[in-house]
């Protein structure tokens, strides 16, 4: 790590943050040097920051992060007061007023990082910054008053910026290794589904911009071309929202990439834009050989009307047919103990992917984040309080869910073997009848477990090694909800008994 850099971006999770990678890209132009720090990949991480002093800490989390960064920020400011704490990403972007309360930050990007950081670093170097009328953030003036500027305009990508990923490589030369590569070839989406933040950032973000901004592709293959010349690469993951929006845009970079790049790779579709075979001979001519989309539930009522993703369960098979039959496998994301799902929906998620012919099928527990339309939704209706806040959320959605019914356990359970059951129909028909025993509930957890490495193995040809590795890096997303699970199957198995 470089002493003295203007900013060290410090995350929790062991993975390379797209945002991070176009941030770096940006300040080097502006003449600012940046580091990256991995909690997960440190033993010690307040020792190296102790030894390096950077000027400035940013960071850049998810939602579901957000009791992390209090209790890390706390830590680092306590140690470290004269270190100034910055805050992007779009949970900053949703949230300023709430991250400024709840840590040392002492400014908020609200807006995109690159039309705001260098603006920033230039302040805080300044004898007197001055907050006021800058565009893009929040901040806490002298007299502890949380301020929320006007945002700024929506960055637009600019031609011959190319995003280097040795900024992570030079510490972590472990990430070059990975088996997967993620690149990301665009911003925004154009749906409003209920549980995403899509609708907000719209409306924040009205007359700032095009909302919808895409590289070129030209820059998006050099970008490839600079990462794939350097590193063995097995799979690329185009992690865009929605990789199949412009279809001009893709039918051009489907051909570069066929004739410049023509490794394997997979991406994010959206099951009613998937509508003939054409677009589907186009992915797999190019190499796609995994294909995403949401399915999210088995009620089409549900998925419509209350999650706000109007697409019905026969664009479903249809798009999952279309894909099968040209070879590219279905991948698909699910969530369960959604407001007002019966068991009989969760079975139903399940076999509406079987139909779909998913090969690899992700689950997740609903959590509603708050200013969603979802999380609207469920206040009104009972299913969380009205002072629900970022306090409330889990540490991880994949074995802490938020809304309770009669059927929870069950419907949890069904989470828990969901990929056991879509990969193997045959075990689904023989054991499907066994998630109401609750007292199984551990050995089904155990099943998620497994289940989870077993599929990041074969969805990524993945070597045991590789596997064993990328388990390990995952170990806190899944294990601290594993013993949270477990402490709490303890706590209620010891009441029962005392009863």
């Amino acid at each position: 790590m470089n002493p003295g850099v203007d900013i060290l971006f410090f995350q929790q999770h062991a993975r390379i943050y797209m945002g991070v990678l176009a941030l770096n890209s940006h300040l080097e132009t502006e003449g600012f040097k940046a580091d990256v720090l991995i909690e997960e990949m440190e033993p010690d991480p307040l020792r190296i920051i102790r030894e390096r002093k950077p000027k400035t800490i940013g960071f850049s989390v998810l939602s579901l992060e957000h009791n992390w960064l209090i209790k890390t920020s706390r830590k680092i400011h306590q140690l470290f007061p004269e270190i100034p704490i910055i805050v992007g990403g779009v949970h900053a972007m949703i949230y300023p007023d709430k991250i400024l309360a709840d840590t040392p930050a002492c400014v908020v990007c609200n807006s995109d990082g690159e039309a705001v950081l260098p603006d920033i670093l230039r302040n805080l170097g300044s004898p007197a910054p001055s907050w006021e009328t800058m565009k893009g953030i929040a901040y806490k003036g002298e007299d502890g008053r949380i301020c929320v500027n006007e945002p700024a305009d929506l960055f637009q990508y600019q031609e011959g910026r190319v995003e280097d990923r040795q900024l992570y490589y030079n510490r972590y030369p472990s990430l070059a290794q990975d088996v997967v590569h993620f690149f990301c070839s665009s911003r925004g989406c154009p749906y409003k589904c209920s549980f995403c933040y899509n609708s907000y950032l719209r409306y924040c973000f009205k007359g700032k911009g095009r909302f919808i901004r895409q590289k070129s592709v030209d820059v998006f293959i050099r970008e490839i071309e600079l990462h794939s010349s350097k590193h063995p690469v097995q799979l690329i993951y185009f992690a865009d929202d929605l990789f199949i929006y412009d279809l001009k845009w893709l039918q051009e970079f489907l051909l570069e990439y066929k004739e410049r790049i023509g490794i394997p790779f997979s991406c994010n579709v959206r099951a009613n834009l998937v509508k003939d075979e054409s677009i589907v001979k186009m992915l797999a001519d190019a190499g796609c050989t995994i294909a995403n989309f949401g399915v999210e539930t088995g009620n089409e009522t549900i998925r419509t009307r209350i999650l706000g993703k109007r697409i019905t369960d026969q664009e479903i098979i249809r798009c999952g047919t279309l894909l099968s039959d040209q070879g590219i496998a279905v991948k698909t994301s699910n969530m369960f103990c959604l407001p007002g799902e019966t068991r009989e929906d969760a079975l139903k998620t399940v076999e509406l992917n079987i139909k779909a012919k998913t090969r690899f099928a992700g689950s997740s527990l609903f959590v509603p984040f708050p200013k969603t339309g979802i999380a609207d939704y469920c206040i009104k209706h009972g299913y969380i309080s009205g002072n629900y806040d970022l306090n409330d959320l889990p540490e991880t959605s994949f074995t802490m869910g938020l809304i309770d019914g009669p059927d929870k356990q069950v419907i949890v359970n069904i989470h828990y073997l969901f990929y056991l059951f879509v990969r193997f129909p045959r075990i689904y028909t023989l054991m499907g009848r066994f998630v109401t025993v609750e007292r199984l509930s551990p050995v089904f957890h155990l099943v998620f477990l497994l289940s989870h490495v077993v599929r990041y193995r074969e969805e990524n040809k993945a070597g045991w090694w590789e596997t064993f590795r990328y388990a390990w890096r995952s170990k806190k997303q899944y294990y601290t909800g594993s013993a949270h699970f477990l402490t709490k199957l303890f706590q209620t198995k010891q009441h029962g008994e005392s009863r």
